[in-house]
């Protein structure tokens, strides 16, 4: 992971995996930009979101096992495909048959990766990841797989065609899949590096 890239707009490409909060961040990502200055405030949001506590509730995501839909085999497949690949074109249509399969399997639509569902759960991770940034070393192994399936989410928009979905139909270049499979996370500067412990 790194802090942040060049410009906010190089988030975009198939290098840089970078979260959007949009016009309406939820509670937990307005607690961190809040506490920016502030790592102990930080800190103890983010305990208090993988708890449970209000305004949080269950929105920490402590497991895949037991979540809705395609998002729960993310971090598995992930790992298939997160690794150098001679042949992009071949790689690309082996991770669209992958996806075209997962949806099957869960009875989904191509249109499910812009379901409002869809986009929600992600989100769900992305506040997941941030609580256990904030409190390194809590449940490293946790992080690695919401690490993955972050990576996967990126992945699909970058390389997958799915009609009526997020993905392109442009054909992946060696340069790209090389980009897209060793792909960084990009941490919100409005939140990231946290303050010096005191």
């Amino acid at each position: 992971m790194t802090d942040a890239p060049a410009s906010r707009g190089d988030m975009q490409a198939p290098g840089f995996i970078g979260y959007h909060a949009g016009t309406a961040p939820s509670p937990f990502y307005t607690a961190l930009v809040a506490a920016r200055t502030d790592r102990a405030a930080a800190q103890s949001a983010a305990l208090a979101f993988i708890d449970g506590q209000p305004p949080y509730h269950d929105g920490f995501v402590a497991g895949f096992a037991h979540l809705p839909g395609p998002v729960r085999d993310f971090p598995r497949i992930a790992a298939s495909y997160r690794q150098p690949f001679k042949d992009a074109v071949v790689w690309q249509d082996r991770l669209q048959a992958e996806i075209r399969r997962l949806l099957a399997d869960h009875g989904m639509a191509d249109s499910h990766f812009t379901d409002p569902a869809y986009l929600a759960g992600i989100d769900r991770l992305w506040m997941s990841y941030f609580a256990l940034v904030a409190l390194l070393g809590h449940d490293r192994n946790l992080l690695a797989d919401i690490e993955s399936a972050l990576w996967l989410a990126h992945a699909i928009t970058m390389a997958v065609d799915l009609p009526g979905g997020s993905g392109t139909a442009a054909s992946l270049t060696p340069a790209q899949l090389s980009s897209i499979v060793n792909a960084m996370i990009v941490l919100p500067p409005e939140i990231f590096p946290l303050a010096p412990a005191q």
